[in-house]
């Protein structure tokens, strides 16, 4: 498809594709102290509907953090997701590209990486002088995918989903 890495995921793993990433959360800020350049923080929500966050209108107290976010931050209202499902959209969030030019995704039972030459926000971000903290909780946007490139510091827990490390390792290998 796209000429780059690819991984094989056996049918049981499709089921992983509906467990919700909690949170993700790109932490940026300004390198120096006497920097007035505004801090950004990326928080990506997967599998979570807009409309039960209280920043959106929901009327029941569901995300007070968020909400509080919202309010002194930007809220987005209308936007659309490039892929319905996590390695190809959340590679759309960090390239600016849409799903067939930077060509993560599946066809079938294989999963394709992003290209490793593309420049991801936080290699953008760093290079313009900011420090970037990136923390995940799926293994589809772990270092096997690229996803820690531009990070100066970098975590992703990915083991958290049911699956032994060994069954995980075989599954994107």
């Amino acid at each position: 498809m796209n000429g780059h890495d690819n991984y094989v995921l056996p049918n049981t793993s499709k089921n992983l594709f509906a467990t919700m990433l909690c949170l993700i959360l790109a932490s940026v800020s300004g390198c120096t102290g006497s920097d007035t350049r505004s801090n950004v923080i990326l928080i990506i929500l997967d599998a979570v509907r807009a409309d039960h966050l209280g920043c959106y209108g929901y009327g029941r107290n569901t995300s007070p953090a968020i909400d509080s976010l919202a309010q002194s931050g930007t809220l987005w209202l209308d936007v659309q997701a490039q892929s319905s499902w996590t390695l190809p959209a959340v590679t759309s969030i960090f390239t600016g590209l849409n799903v067939r030019t930077h060509g993560a995704g599946r066809v079938n039972t294989v999963v394709y990486s992003m290209n490793p030459e593309l420049p991801l926000l936080p290699i953008l971000l760093n290079r313009s002088g900011y420090s970037c903290a990136g923390i995940f909780n799926v293994y589809l946007l772990s270092e096997q995918f690229g996803f820690h490139r531009g990070f100066d510091f970098f975590s992703c827990n990915w083991l958290g989903h049911g699956y032994e490390p060994r069954k995980l390792y075989m599954t994107l290998m």
